[in-house]
């Protein structure tokens, strides 16, 4: 059976909307969140397997904690390499700052 016969929600593609907003969220949750935005800028410098590997892990993590699904939305958007880059550049150009710095 090929993949596109089988929806497992795997190859769901979110709309553009979804996508900003959980872009927009991980950047405030970066901002204001000193854990985060140190573990973020952790999984950031990581290879891409690597980075989801991880990410994938602690996502199950917060599940399990019953974490807001605003925070694990927000978060899933580093699975995505191009958001996962762009975040990086932003983080490195001193654009997010972390307010207890």
């Amino acid at each position: 059976m090929l993949a596109k016969e089988v929806d497992l929600g795997i190859t769901k593609k979110k709309n553009n909307n979804d996508i900003s907003g959980s872009f927009a969220g991980l950047l405030r949750i970066i901002k204001e969140d000193q854990e985060i935005n140190t573990r973020v800028v952790q999984l950031l410098q990581m290879n891409s397997f690597r980075r989801r590997s991880l990410l994938n892990k602690w996502l199950e993590q917060l599940r399990m904690k019953k974490a807001p699904d605003k925070l694990t939305q927000a978060l899933s958007c580093l699975f995505d390499d191009s958001i996962a880059d762009k975040v990086l550049t932003l983080i490195n150009k001193d654009q997010i700052i972390n307010k207890g710095s």
